[in-house]
């Protein structure tokens, strides 16, 4: 954005870089047998996940007359999540997940902050599972 009043020209620049990854194993199986150890049981998919992005923001002021750059905001983020789910029965559904947030500001009045989350999260299901 130019500004003509105070000869100050403001600059954005953003990137950000994304990588994702997933595999499933077939049949897998939670336990390695079935109940008085008759038999194997039927196993489930496992589906796993993972994400890492990198973004970088920065915005800046230039004074035109006085060729003067200054760095007024912007920061580095990075984000992790891995994750993992399994159907233990048609209703129930086990996901184990860990996300991770890290950001660093480009100016010095803002502190780093980072912010890890992980955890297991049961879904059960009632009623029929199939759709209209």
């Amino acid at each position: 954005m130019l500004g003509l009043v105070n000869h100050t020209l403001t600059e954005d620049s953003n990137s950000e870089y994304v990588v994702r990854v997933g595999y499933i194993i077939r049949n897998f199986r939670l336990g390695t047998n079935n109940v008085r150890g008759r038999g194997k049981g039927k196993g489930s998919d496992l589906n796993i996940r993972g994400d890492f992005s990198l973004r970088d923001s920065k915005t800046s002021i230039t004074n035109i007359l006085l060729d003067d750059s200054q760095i007024t905001g912007g920061q580095r983020l990075m984000n992790i999540k891995v994750s993992a789910d399994y159907n233990v029965s048609e209703n129930l559904n086990l996901k184990v997940f860990y996300e991770q947030m890290t950001s660093k500001y480009k100016i010095s009045t803002a502190f780093p902050l980072s912010t890890v989350r992980a955890g297991i999260s049961a879904t059960f299901t009632f009623g029929d599972s199939g759709g209209f």
